[in-house]
């Protein structure tokens, strides 16, 4: 078994432990997959924090792709956030180059 092999089965383990010490930031998160909307966002914020906390970042990725209107909400507001911290110059034109280039027909 190679190395990086290693590394994945010891972060499967890692994840499995995780979560049976962490059963309900699970629930929510699985909850947050299947469900269109999340009840309480106070326990969705709770299970990302430990999801971070713990070095689980693909599944924050995962999060991000659900069709969940908090997390919609929450991705809209912080892409405004961030296009508004880095406001300059250059911004408008960057930020319609990006829109414009990630337009793509379906």
């Amino acid at each position: 078994m190679d190395a990086l092999e290693k590394f994945r089965r010891d972060e499967t383990r890692r994840l499995i432990c995780w979560i049976k010490n962490n059963r309900s930031s699970w629930q929510d998160i699985t909850n947050s997959i299947i469900e269109q909307d999340m009840s309480v966002a106070q326990e969705f914020r709770n299970a990302i924090r430990s999801l971070r906390d713990n070095g689980f970042y693909q599944f924050i990725v995962l999060l991000l792709y659900t069709h969940n209107l908090k997390i919609e909400n929450a991705i809209e507001n912080s892409l405004l956030s961030l296009v508004n911290e880095h406001w300059d110059e250059g911004m408008p034109d960057r930020v319609i180059n990006l829109l414009l280039d990630n337009l793509v027909e379906e």
